[in-house]
């Protein structure tokens, strides 16, 4: 959490990972390692003067669409 008591990004990730995939094992523990390859290529695309290539942002968005629709079947 930050100092305004809102969860930031790292700490959700944590907490998805920790909580909801290793203790309580409601995710397969794959959706970890989606959840940081994507999380480094958007602080990459958002704060570095290096660009994203479009392959690299297809595979991104190809994880992402893989993390929803596993978190969309565990809440279902």
């Amino acid at each position: 959490m930050n100092v305004r008591g809102q969860w930031d990004h790292d700490f959700v990730q944590a907490q998805f990972s920790g909580v909801l995939i290793a203790r309580r094992k409601l995710y397969p523990s794959s959706l970890t390692s989606l959840l940081s390859k994507a999380a480094l290529k958007r602080l990459l695309a958002d704060y570095e003067i290096v660009a994203v290539g479009q392959v690299a942002a297809e595979r991104t968005l190809q994880m992402a669409r893989v993390f929803v629709s596993t978190v969309r079947k565990g809440i279902l």
